[in-house]
């Protein structure tokens, strides 16, 4: 059971039912929850804003899929628009060439996310059949006309429930509306189904003459016929509410006489220190570059520290703040490992989930089930780490509970997406180092880098020197991790914390 907020009817709504989970001893496949998300316009480097889109979405399906869902997950590509013509003119290069090449950057950032591919990616130039012939349907419909220009449009005088997505009505959206482009149209917001372009390599025959699909009509056609006339849930970023899923609802169901979509679940905005990231502020944060300053567990955990409604406020002490969180937890699981394989025990995972594994598992489905609470799902996770860091001071007496513990946090971890392929401890410790270099050394600061296998050493040979009662030298190696940004805590089972350095 998974309830989701669903923006048109402003309120909680469950999502899935007995139709959609199958029953057992049955042959029969249960029917998919379908979702679709509006995918990029590849014409340039991809940002912040898709990858964090793309992880919400991987969690929402990796969660789906763990409740017992079959799942089949659509997303377009929007490889022909107004942008990648602009972009691919001052770059002189032909427009889908140029829609291939950003559409293969966003593959490999996301990959890299640890975000699986969708189960189909249609592209606009690879549907405008399906894409004429819906328009051709509107028109039969009496919902869209063709202007005096070439270009169709939807007309919405012929639906009386525009807005219904926005909250708005129609007349109130009119305000501030441009008189030359009224002109044209039956209505202010009349969006255009087509739009004449004569030049042939921006363009595709139609029987309106050359041109090319109007931008939400696209989403619609696709989704029609890969998904069929009523979606479960529509993904998408809250600043695609208007015009665009609005247009898409009301041409939707003018087109099919039936619902839509069940649910819409619309993203917060990605903000950086506090704007909304845009290009034309110039303060747009590539996935590379987010890669590469953060590393993916630790920008994964952040992200996912706020709702998915909620805004996201991308700044240095928002992965600051959350790098012990990461680091006990593949600690935790690290040590764990290393410890049964020193006792030559079977790598199996418990059969039974019980004790703390359990809790685990009870505390985590209950956040996700309730509006995919990630910040509530990653305090459960916190929580279990601390109880399971307790049970490692006697590893002989609590192993089993350690172990089923352990499995737990792999598996949820894994439906958060903090487990990406290629990631053990060693690599994330030495990101975490990366980053807290960079920061040091954009703040000036002395930076002593300290490897895991260095740091090992290190605290063995200050816990030697304390036994030993040489607590002046005990006193340099500490202070020699602070300068690490390294903080020595003695008594506790890890020994040591990330602290960047400061108040040490």
């Amino acid at each position: 059971m998974l309830d989701l907020y669903n923006t048109l009817t402003r309120r909680r709504e469950r999502v899935g039912g007995d139709d959609e989970k199958k029953r057992p001893g049955s042959l029969a496949l249960a029917r998919p929850i379908t979702i679709y998300a509006c995918g990029i316009t590849p014409y340039d480097e991809p940002h912040l804003g898709h990858g964090t889109t793309a992880i919400r979405c991987a969690v929402l399906r990796r969660f789906l899929v763990s409740e017992g869902y079959r799942v089949r997950f659509v997303q377009n590509i929007t490889d022909i628009d107004d942008k990648i013509v602009n972009r691919a003119k001052m770059l002189e290069e032909e427009p889908l060439a140029l829609a291939r090449r950003f559409s293969r950057m966003y593959h490999e950032e996301v990959a890299c996310l640890g975000v699986p591919a969708p189960d189909a990616e249609p592209r606009v130039s690879e549907h405008i059949g399906t894409i004429i012939s819906y328009i051709q349907r509107l028109l039969v419909n009496g919902n869209g006309y063709v202007a005096s220009s070439g270009d169709v449009y939807f007309d919405i005088g012929s639906a009386s429930s525009y807005g219904a997505l926005s909250g708005h009505a129609a007349g109130e959206l009119v305000a501030g509306t441009r008189e030359r482009v009224r002109a044209e149209k039956r209505h202010a917001l009349d969006f255009a189904l087509w739009k004449r372009v004569d030049e042939p390599s921006e363009s595709f025959d139609s029987p309106w003459g050359r041109g090319r699909p109007g931008w939400h009509t696209e989403c619609c056609a696709m989704s029609n016929a890969l998904l069929g006339e009523t979606i479960d849930i529509h993904c998408g970023g809250l600043d695609l509410l208007f015009p665009h899923h609005e247009n898409e609802l009301v041409q939707a169901e003018c087109h099919n006489h039936a619902p839509f979509v069940r649910h819409w679940f619309h993203l917060g905005l990605v903000l950086l220190d506090g704007i909304k990231m845009s290009k034309s502020e110039g303060n747009v944060v590539s996935i590379a570059d987010a890669r590469h300053r953060w590393g993916v567990p630790l920008l994964v955990y952040g992200l996912l520290t706020f709702h998915y409604r909620s805004p996201v406020n991308i700044r240095d002490e928002l992965f600051e703040e959350r790098i012990n969180h990461l680091l006990d937890l593949y600690w935790f699981c690290d040590k764990v490992e290393s410890l049964v394989e020193e006792q030559n025990e079977s790598e199996d995972s418990p059969a039974n989930v019980w004790g703390h594994a359990a809790h685990l598992r009870e505390r985590f489905t209950r956040a996700m089930r309730s509006d995919l609470n990630t910040p509530q799902a990653l305090v459960s996770i916190e929580q279990s780490v601390r109880e399971g860091l307790s049970l490692l001071r006697d590893f002989t007496k609590n192993r089993e509970e350690i172990r089923a513990l352990t499995s737990e946090l792999k598996r949820v971890g894994e439906l958060l997406g903090l487990f990406p392929d290629g990631y053990v401890y060693e690599r994330v410790y030495q990101e975490v180092v990366d980053f807290i270099k960079k920061r040091r050394e954009e703040m000036e600061e002395e930076f002593f880098e300290v490897s895991l296998s260095e740091l090992k050493r290190l605290l063995d040979e200050r816990d030697i020197a304390r036994a030993e009662g040489r607590y002046g030298h005990a006193d340099e190696i500490r202070a020699q991790l602070a300068k690490a940004g390294i903080r020595v805590e003695d008594g506790t089972v890890r020994r040591w914390r990330m602290a960047m350095g400061r108040g040490l």
